[in-house]
């Protein structure tokens, strides 16, 4: 690995930067427009998982176009394969859990009055 991966690094870690950006955009302009989503670990979340899809899909655009040195392509598609993995299985379940326990624990609700039926 060396100067090519170096500058192939430098490409993919900017393209990451400019889709966090238009992912955190998005987030607050379109997506939640008239709602207020004041958490902000829930816009860095989607930010995230936002960047790494279209990172995913650019490496899949490098790959058909030749760009890129393929070493390079295959260790970026990895990782950014196992960091989205991480986010989807363990990160984003683990968090929902949190906030529904949050919420329990602030609005009184117990888990035996949320089954009750009637």
């Amino acid at each position: 690995m060396g100067l090519g991966f170096v500058v192939d690094s430098v490409i993919m870690f900017g393209t990451q930067i400019l889709f966090f950006g238009f992912g955190w955009l998005f987030f607050m302009r379109e997506l939640f427009k008239y709602s207020e989503v004041q958490n902000m670990i829930v816009q860095l979340l989607f930010s995230i998982t936002f960047t790494l899809s279209c990172t995913m899909f650019e490496l899949i655009i490098f790959e058909i176009l030749g760009w890129l040195d393929s070493t390079s392509r295959y260790f970026h598609w990895q990782f950014n394969l196992y960091f989205i993995l991480f986010m989807m299985v363990v990160l984003l379940p683990l968090y929902s859990a949190i906030q529904v326990v949050n919420t329990m624990n602030t609005s009184h609700i117990t888990p035996a009055n949320s089954l009750a039926i009637g």
